[in-house]
């Protein structure tokens, strides 16, 4: 039941990606919105929640191997539609993939600055939300040694 519970956590990104898209193309389509502030907010949550899923794993490595199942298949069906088909699917798992990494776009372009596709910031994404939530995990960890 835990180990659902953090596949489920690993399946936000969608709703905020949703959420994010539905304020670009709804009332709010000609207001620049602050990209980098919504990554670094998106991050900051991915922290909290490694933060609080670290009970329900072994270790904060492993809570975070679980949790991001979701965003690896994802990462996985982005690259295929990017390397192997050279374009996104004309469908809603097209569309929902995208969709899962947005909120990070902008920040992760950032880094991955040298990159001219978009592999490499998706890629970047993961990385971030992975390590974001390894080390909220982490910090949970070393706080519980330290009272104990």
């Amino acid at each position: 039941m835990k180990k659902l519970l953090l596949l489920l956590i690993g399946l936000i990104p969608f709703a905020i990606g949703y959420g994010l898209n539905a304020l670009m193309l709804g009332a709010w389509y000609n207001v620049a919105l602050p990209y980098g502030w919504i990554g670094a907010g998106m991050l900051a949550v991915w922290f909290v929640l490694g933060l609080l899923a670290r009970p329900l794993s072994g270790t904060a490595f492993k809570s975070a191997v679980i949790a991001h199942i979701p965003a690896l298949i994802v990462l996985a069906l982005l690259l295929y539609q990017e390397w192997v088909l050279g374009q996104y699917w004309l469908n809603v798992f097209g569309l929902v993939t995208q969709l899962f990494f947005l909120p990070l776009v902008n920040l992760t372009a950032k880094i991955a600055f040298f990159a001219n596709t978009m592999p490499p910031v998706y890629i970047m994404a993961f990385l971030l939300l992975f390590a974001v939530f390894w080390l909220g995990g982490r910090l949970r960890t070393r706080t519980q040694k330290q009272q104990a």
